[in-house]
């Protein structure tokens, strides 16, 4: 642990404290080490001291993605532990390293209109449901008030392509797209069962039922093409399309025709769940990953091609069938 002192009073400045940056340290972020000093501090807390120009690095102002370097004087006010965290709001979700960790590994475009990731299984975008740990709430934890804003989901177990707008303006533009379809999402899955060729369209309804859809005739119109790629045995590597929004639509069309994802607890049959336990055991992921998103930049027009890396179990299945992305 990083221990600090205080500087004593300098005219016009509140009492400061100090931290050297050992060389272990050097490389890593300023608001990460900060958070180090003081663990029990949010990270919004942090960000606010940033931003507002009460932490310097070797007497300059700097940036809470500042990377240190060993021997720098980091200075900042020796009572903000205790100050800071008055207001900062306790009911805020307290980020954690692995979540800092999550945002900058996973960062596939940035810009001042967009943030654009590729998400981890298990995060949902939004809380809800008895969730603590969200993507929304992260936002918030990290940025505070200029918090990214999500302008679309992807379920909670799918991995890939999510894309936030920087503030409001550009939220609108980039809702606007895809309430209007003008956007194109291509998504990789494995499927379980015997294949009827090797391409297919679907058009079937899909109602939602409490916390699952299903197909139903008077739900809404729901449409989805898919392609295969590659194959194991009764596995297969598809990609597929939906040209409409619904909940849960790929999942709930592709176990409609009778080849559910593999790892699919919610939309699967047993015979799913015994391939996955022959790969995994019980701990299964869903083999549905968000790979591919083409939008119109919010501000520019310009058109914005994403594609995220596969997840490692993913990476290892497609590799096992013999596919490759290109």
């Amino acid at each position: 642990m990083v221990r600090y002192r205080p500087l004593g009073k300098k005219s016009g400045v509140a009492d400061l404290g100090q931290a050297i940056v050992a060389e272990t340290d050097a490389g890593q972020r300023l608001d990460r080490w900060l958070k180090g000093i003081f663990p029990n501090l949010p990270y919004i807390a942090v960000q606010k001291l940033v931003r507002t120009g009460k932490v310097r690095i070797d007497g300059e102002k700097a940036k809470a993605d500042a990377r240190l370097a060993a021997g720098s004087k980091v200075t900042f006010p020796a009572d903000f532990n205790d100050n800071e965290r008055k207001g900062s709001g306790e009911s805020v979700y307290q980020v954690t390293s692995a979540d800092m960790d999550m945002l900058e590994l996973g960062t596939l475009y940035e810009d001042k209109a967009m943030l654009v990731l590729n998400k981890p299984a298990g995060l949902p975008a939004q809380a809800g449901g008895g969730q603590v740990r969200s993507l929304d709430r992260i936002f918030d934890g990290v940025y505070g008030e200029k918090a990214p804003k999500l302008v679309h989901r992807i379920d909670r177990e799918t991995t890939g392509v999510l894309v936030s707008a920087k503030n409001r303006t550009m939220a609108a533009a980039l809702t606007a797209q895809f309430a209007a379809r003008e956007t194109r999402k291509e998504y990789l899955a494995v499927i379980v069962g015997k294949l009827p060729g090797k391409s297919g369209e679907i058009k079937a309804s899909i109602a939602k039922s409490g916390a699952f859809a299903r197909v139903d005739k008077d739900g809404d119109k729901a449409h989805t093409t898919w392609t295969w790629l590659a194959s194991e045995g009764e596995l297969h590597l598809i990609s597929c399309m939906p040209h409409t929004g619904r909940m849960n639509q790929l999942r709930v069309h592709m176990a409609h025709i009778g080849l559910p994802m593999l790892g699919d607890d919610k939309y699967g049959n047993d015979h799913v769940k015994t391939a996955g336990k022959a790969i995994h055991g019980n701990n299964i992921p869903l083999y549905l990953h968000a790979w591919k998103l083409t939008i119109a930049h919010p501000e520019s027009g310009e058109t914005m091609r994403f594609e995220a890396p596969l997840p490692a179990h993913f990476a290892a299945m497609a590799t096992r069938m013999g596919w490759q992305a290109e």
